[in-house]
Formats: C-alpha cells, structure tokens, sequence
C-alpha cells in the first residue's frame, strides 16, 4: 500500500508539475515573414514599338526597393517560342539600380520581342519582373 501511494503521489506531482509548465509557457506568436517588393520602371523601350535591322533597342529601366537586392537578370525573348536572344545577370547588392543595356536588332524575319526585367529580392530566390513587348523588323 505505501508503494502504490508513493507512485500516485510521484504521479501527481509530476502532472501537475508538467501542466504548470505547459500553462506558463507564451504562445509562439506566428508572423509571417517580411519578402521586400521593388518597383521596376521600363522606360525604353517603349511598349509597341519597332525596330528596323541595325536599329539599336537602349534598354532603360530603374528599378528601387526599401530593403537590399541582390541582382538582376536583363532578357529579350521572342514570343513565338520564348528563345533568349538577348540577356546579362548582374550580382548587385543595393536599393536602386540603374539598368542600362543595348541590343543591336539583328533579325531576318518580322519578330515580336519581349523584354523582362527581373529582379532578385533576397538570398532566397524571391524574385520580381517586368515585361514590356515591341517588334523588331528585318
């Protein structure tokens, strides 16, 4: 009989102490986690616009952030079948960015073209783009 009290009193303790434990414990608060935004500003060019052969299409875009970036990727795509004519990647930490670049239009066929901007926000891989499209004629 003293054992089986010595045990129900172990027990007790034991729960008691572990629910006291569990009570006192504050609750996890669950935040989501803050992923930066950037503005990205196209300013050539111009959406629509056409490029004869030779012509060079000047690449012009901002782009800001109120926490650091880490880079940027420039592409110029066809439309019909997404082929990356054009592209540079840039390793930038920073804020702001000034991105300018130049394609020379080298086509031999009428081609619908895309440009994407694509900014990487964090170490991550949370990215951001912009497009814009125009035409380049042979």
């Amino acid at each position: 009989m003293k054992h089986s009290l010595w045990r129900s009193v172990s027990f007790i303790i034991f729960t008691c102490g572990l629910v006291a434990e569990m009570s006192c414990k504050k609750k996890e608060e669950h935040t989501e986690p803050h992923v930066n935004t950037a503005t990205i500003t196209i300013a050539s060019p111009i959406a629509g616009s056409a490029y004869a052969f030779g012509d060079t299409v000047h690449i012009r875009s901002t782009v800001t952030a109120q926490q650091e970036m880490h880079g940027y990727e420039v592409y110029i795509r066809k439309q019909i079948d997404s082929l990356v004519v054009f592209s540079r990647q840039l390793h930038l930490d920073g804020t702001s960015y000034d991105i300018r670049e130049e394609f020379v239009n080298n086509v031999s066929v009428p081609l619908d073209m895309e440009l994407e901007i694509v900014v990487i926000l964090d170490h991550e891989g949370n990215k951001t783009s912009r497009k814009v499209a125009f035409r380049c004629t042979p």
